[in-house]
């Protein structure tokens, strides 16, 4: 009987570990890529490794302490065809999957596939965070540099305010991502003077709690 019970416990612990390690696997927040029509051709894929590869090299420009880079790299990049056009598609894909949408993204394009312009959605505007929607040309990273760092300030600007919302630590999380989000804005603003001007009276706002 002592053995059964001792077994029986030690499955409960297991159970209880399996299940510790998938909470903490699904503690991370996704970079949706929805629908991206380019005439008939759907580019999501594409997409997904454009951001993909833009996040990796994003990682190496700033200096991460060992916590921001086990969070920066919980962040991934997913792909839910599912989701159109409509703004109203990204924000109900965004408010369905609140704990997981970092940013949601679609597009069309009719002229050449770098043109393509995407809708970012970076969540509901808050007290902090006026930034709600913003318009990119993601697939121009490669030739455009204005549109690179546009695309890099989008992606810490949804960090950061996912950070901030989550109460995360100022110091070792939100000021390196915020020293370098403000980096960017000087050259980012080619892309869209409007929404960066924004995001940098944003940031610079943005202090210790």
């Amino acid at each position: 009987m002592f053995r059964i019970r001792t077994i029986e416990l030690a499955c409960v612990a297991l159970l209880a570990a399996t299940g510790l390690v998938s909470a903490q696997q699904d503690v991370r927040s996704n970079f949706w890529i929805g629908t991206h029509l380019f005439s008939a051709d759907q580019y999501a894929p594409v997409l997904k490794n454009a951001v993909g590869l833009r996040l990796s090299l994003l990682e190496t420009e700033i200096d991460m302490n060992d916590d921001l880079r086990r969070h920066y790299r919980s962040h991934r990049v997913e792909v839910d065809d599912a989701v159109g056009t409509l703004t109203a598609d990204l924000e109900t894909k965004y408010g369905l999957s609140a704990d997981k949408a970092l940013m949601v993204m679609s597009g069309f394009g009719t002229g050449d596939p770098s043109d393509m312009l995407s809708v970012v959605y970076v969540g509901p505007p808050t007290n902090k965070f006026e930034v709600e929607l913003a318009r990119a040309r993601l697939l121009s990273n490669s030739d455009q540099p204005a549109a690179q760092l546009y695309t890099s300030l989008l992606f810490l600007y949804a960090m950061i305010k996912e950070a901030d919302t989550k109460a995360m630590d100022y110091q070792t999380i939100i000021a390196p991502l915020r020293e370098k989000a403000l980096s960017l804005t000087p050259q980012a603003q080619d892309a869209d003077p409007r929404s960066v001007a924004q995001i940098r009276y944003n940031l610079e706002a943005l202090t210790p709690p």
